[in-house]
C-alpha cells in the first residue's frame, strides 16, 4: 500500500525551457491512497554474495487534489486562467527499489489527476530516497 499527503506552492512557468516568474501563482495540497502490486526480479530472499534484491511496483487508487491560483497559457493563447479545483482523483504511484546488504535506495513517482471542466489537472512528485536497514 502506498499513500501520501503532500503540498504545494509553485510561482514560475516554464517558457522557452527556462522558468520565469510571471507573477502567477498555484498552491494546494493532494493526498492518495494506492493499493500497490510489486515484484521482486530476485525472488522471495535476497540473492547474490551481497544479499541484493530489486523490486518494482505500480499502483492505481484514489486521491483528492485541492488547488487555486493562476497560471498563463504560454505556449498557446497567452491567456491568464484561473484554478478553482478541489475533489477525488485518480491516483498513481510508481516505484523502483534496490537493495544491496544493509543499504536500499528507492525512485519513486506518485501523484493524483483531476478533470474539472475542459481541463485536466495534474499533480506529481518524484522522489530518489537512500536508507541503511538495521534490526533492534
Amino acid at each position: 500500500m502506498e499513500y501520501s499527503f503532500s503540498r504545494f506552492e509553485l510561482n514560475q512557468q516554464l517558457v522557452n525551457d527556462e522558468l520565469v516568474d510571471l507573477g502567477t501563482s498555484v498552491k494546494g495540497y493532494y493526498a492518495y491512497v494506492t493499493p500497490t502490486l510489486f515484484y521482486s526480479f530476485t525472488g522471495q530472499k535476497p540473492s547474490g554474495e551481497y544479499d541484493q534484491t530489486f523490486i518494482a511496483g505500480l499502483g492505481v487508487g484514489a486521491g483528492y487534489l485541492n488547488g487555486s491560483g493562476d497560471i498563463i497559457f504560454t505556449e498557446t493563447t497567452q491567456q491568464r486562467h484561473e484554478i478553482d479545483v478541489s475533489g477525488p482523483a485518480l491516483a498513481v504511484s510508481l516505484f523502483v527499489e534496490y537493495r544491496f546488504s544493509h543499504f536500499v535506495t528507492r525512485i519513486s513517482g506518485r501523484g493524483t489527476s483531476f478533470t474539472h471542466g475542459d481541463y485536466d489537472y495534474d499533480a506529481f512528485g518524484f522522489l530518489w530516497s537512500f536508507g541503511y536497514i538495521f534490526g533492534l
